[in-house]
């Protein structure tokens, strides 16, 4: 039979790992993602360095592609397979539906990846409509 002093001791023991339990789950990283783009890959920009831009996928013509008026520009990381990696709102008059935009684009579109003498590369550009 347990004493009592023991068994308090064990409650406390107890109670004190079912506290620090939930610490300890938090502090284990969950497994990244892998990078969109390798760590040794250049990201180039379009138009220099011989580099040619990437071609996007058809106009927005999809039922679900956000409405936005105005002008909006963003800026772009597509990656050397035509995914991209970052979709940032330069500016636009309506930002709340131009951040839809960019949304739509990084989850929904594949670029024809842009080139340098013949290879696939990584580019950082701004794209730029203007929507009536």
């Amino acid at each position: 039979m347990l004493r009592p002093r023991s068994f308090r001791y064990s409650l406390v023991v107890a109670a004190t790992a079912l506290l620090f339990l939930p610490l300890a789950a938090q502090d284990s990283k969950p497994a990244e993602k892998p990078s969109c783009i390798a760590t040794t890959e250049t990201v180039y920009q379009p138009g220099k360095d011989g580099v040619q831009p990437p071609q996007p996928p058809s106009p927005l013509k999809s039922k679900n592609v956000p409405t936005v008026r105005g002008p909006v520009s963003l800026e772009l990381l597509i990656n050397s397979e035509g995914r991209p990696c970052e979709v940032h709102v330069v500016s636009a008059r309506d930002t709340s539906n131009a951040a839809a935009l960019a949304e739509y684009i990084s989850e929904h579109w594949t670029f024809k990846p842009a080139t340098r003498k013949g290879k696939a590369v990584a580019v950082r550009f701004l794209m730029n409509w203007n929507f009536q």
